[in-house]
């Protein structure tokens, strides 16, 4: 069954994400803080054969902390990220309502994401989660980047 539309362009991928009743911490909020950073800046190559070395072996450190904390935190479920909401396969143990989500959005990121939502269990048997409050604008302008670029990826892929 596919997953719903939502109401802004989004991407569909596996990730391990879970839902939980308690309010975000402050630990919580600086580490979205820190992976927004890194998921939000902007794809710049440089021509300078050092960094070109120094940042792939960046990447290779990166990919490999994010999969193995991945690994660590359970199985991944297919997902549909847009920029103001977010849908899965609904699970009888989620939480309705008020809830935190948390996500590892990109294997090249070990934090994961938390965001304050609002869930909705649809009657296909998804779950609609939008973010509520919305995010502040420095995040929500990272986010954006993030989201719009793996879109597009994903639109290139399939064409």
């Amino acid at each position: 069954m596919p997953l719903p539309t939502l109401n802004t362009l989004s991407f569909d991928a596996e990730l391990v994400c879970r839902l939980s009743s308690q309010p975000i911490s402050a630990a919580q909020q600086h580490d979205t803080r820190l992976a927004l950073r890194l998921l939000g800046a902007a794809e710049q190559t440089s021509e300078d054969p050092v960094l070109l070395r120094i940042e792939a072996k960046l990447d290779v450190c990166l990919a490999w902390l994010g999969h193995s904390t991945q690994q660590q935190h359970g199985d991944s479920r297919l997902c549909r990220l847009g920029l103001e909401q977010f849908a899965w396969r609904s699970q009888a143990d989620e939480p309705s309502g008020a809830a935190t989500l948390t996500f590892y959005p990109d294997t090249h990121c070990p934090l994961p994401l938390t965001f304050p939502v609002h869930c909705q269990t649809q009657a296909d048997g998804h779950t609609i989660a939008s973010l509520a409050p919305a995010l502040d604008e420095a995040s929500a302008d990272l986010w954006a980047h993030f989201v719009f670029r793996q879109h597009r990826r994903q639109r290139q892929e399939q064409a």
